[in-house]
């Protein structure tokens, strides 16, 4: 189990960089590897303690396999996440989604909105505004 506290560690010190400090974000590549490192750490001892003397220990056996196996699966679930928000942006971007448009904003107390970054321009150079 440490070592599945480790690798979720990991996930969420990259939860509040992206919060906190946007700038200093490492690539969701770089914290599956390192997650998928100590999961697969984790597995390995888990497998290696099993005894099968009685069914006891193999189910308190299981609790760290299974969650450093679910710390293996999570970067497979993040892709496909994303790509189910894709589809569902475009969906709403065509107009045929169930969302609202209807020019109010949905601020709701306890909700928050996402705004876009402002664009950043190097000093010299045209922001792109081809009107």
């Amino acid at each position: 189990m440490c070592c599945a506290t480790l690798a979720w560690g990991c996930w969420w010190v990259d939860l509040l960089l992206a919060r906190f400090v946007p700038d200093l974000l490492p690539s969701v590549a770089l914290v599956g590897t390192i997650a998928s490192l100590f999961a697969t750490i984790g597995i390995v001892a888990g497998v290696l303690c099993l005894r099968g003397r009685n069914r006891l220990w193999l189910a308190l056996a299981c609790v760290p396999i299974l969650a450093n196996a679910s710390l293996l699966a999570t970067p497979f679930l993040l892709r496909q996440g994303e790509r189910l928000g894709e589809r569902l942006g475009a969906h709403q971007h065509q107009g045929t989604g169930d969302g609202r448009d209807d020019g109010q904003g949905d601020d709701r107390p306890g909700q928050s909105r996402v705004e876009a970054a402002p664009l950043r321009v190097a000093p010299g150079e045209d922001a792109g505004d081809d009107r």
